[in-house]
């Protein structure tokens, strides 16, 4: 035992292998980690579209997660959607867009914690706040306007029998 010194106590102290009875050089040890680079949405999105990779895949956490607290799919399409908005700044604004390693994380945790305000959860279900609802208003606007026809009038979608 060696002593610590102050109050008198002693404690042991582990006997630490040296890096090379760990297999490991101490040049190895002391190399720096590859780091991960983060990236602006826009950029992330543009990389995974490359790669083939859907932006949130239909196995991520995320949709286990909604369904496991009741959350509307299509609450969660919306919150897609304002987060994209929302991080994906006008290229002439002269604000810095934000930059993170993993952008499935940060939107995982962005429906976790409700930053988005979209929804409230009221008795037993699930509502639009009016910032979700004015949300879901824009989705619908520019679902419409972008299934305009060729002379600028909107197209029918139509139900068909079955």
């Amino acid at each position: 035992m060696q002593p610590t010194g102050g109050t008198g106590a002693t404690r042991t102290r582990r006997n630490r292998k040296e890096p090379e009875e760990r297999g490991v050089s101490r040049r190895d040890e002391h190399a720096p980690r590859r780091r991960i680079e983060e990236t602006t949405l826009a950029e992330w999105l543009t990389g995974e579209a490359a790669a083939g990779r859907k932006a949130v895949p239909g196995d991520d956490a995320i949709f286990n997660w909604s369904e496991r607290v009741g959350l509307p799919p299509e609450f969660l399409a919306l919150a897609w959607d304002v987060f994209k908005d929302r991080y994906t700044p006008d290229p002439a604004s002269p604000e810095k867009p934000k930059t993170y390693v993993d952008w499935r994380a940060v939107f995982r945790r962005a429906v976790k914690e409700d930053w988005l305000k979209l929804w409230m959860f009221q008795g037993n279900e699930y509502l639009l706040t009016t910032r979700g609802l004015q949300a879901r208003r824009a989705q619908l606007s520019n679902v419409i306007a972008e299934s305009r026809g060729p002379d600028d009038q909107p197209v029918v979608l139509e139900r068909t029998a079955t």
